[in-house]
């Protein structure tokens, strides 16, 4: 084989690239629904009957359990792309990695949700507690503690911001990302 020409599809990239039968008729558009292992859920959005790619997706990953097959407008993003989304399915698609299956449906888990908004806010806070390292080490090295006790109290405050009690009390997405305290939005110098 020609190491310049790309590998043959599988059935798997086939079923991604077909838009239309030789009819002309428009393809399929379901969603099929995955359990894996620890709970979550993983999805597979295919234009052709869901029974063609289910083998194939199984093949490459044996671990995961078929849940349902549902249309897209089932979704919590309704399945569309991110330009035609109203606000609240923008919300549910920034939390896919929170979506589960309960009664067939997906749904938020509002609990893996607070992870996630929990690993976005550490993602928000690690340079600034980086750069109050810097400043750390400088008070440090000039012998200043009323400097070192600031810093110390700043990162103390970004450390604190995922324990804030707000999280666990969300009920809701909406509720959730209006926890986001001023510390993360601050400048650090």
């Amino acid at each position: 084989m020609d190491k310049n020409l790309p590998p043959e599809p599988t059935v798997a990239t086939k079923w991604r690239m077909v838009f239309a039968d030789e009819a002309g008729a428009p393809p399929i558009d379901k969603v099929i629904i995955w359990r894996m292992p620890g709970g979550g859920i993983a999805l597979s959005r295919c234009c052709v009957e869901p029974e063609m790619v289910i083998p194939e997706i199984l093949k490459q990953h044996p671990e995961y359990v078929m849940e349902a097959i549902v249309d897209p407008s089932e979704m919590p993003d309704k399945g569309k792309l991110s330009e035609d989304m109203t606000e609240d399915e923008q919300l549910h698609a920034v939390f896919r990695s929170a979506w589960a299956l309960k009664d067939g449906k997906v749904c938020i888990d509002m609990q893996r949700a607070r992870d996630v908004h929990r690993a976005h806010m550490r993602r928000a806070r690690a340079p600034k507690l980086a750069a109050l390292d810097v400043e750390y080490q400088r008070a440090d090295e000039t012998g200043n503690p009323a400097g070192k006790q600031d810093v110390a109290a700043r990162k103390r405050a970004l450390r604190d911001v995922t324990a804030h009690p707000a999280i666990e009390a969300a009920a809701t997405l909406r509720e959730l990302v209006t926890v986001w305290p001023d510390v993360l939005d601050s400048e650090v110098a």
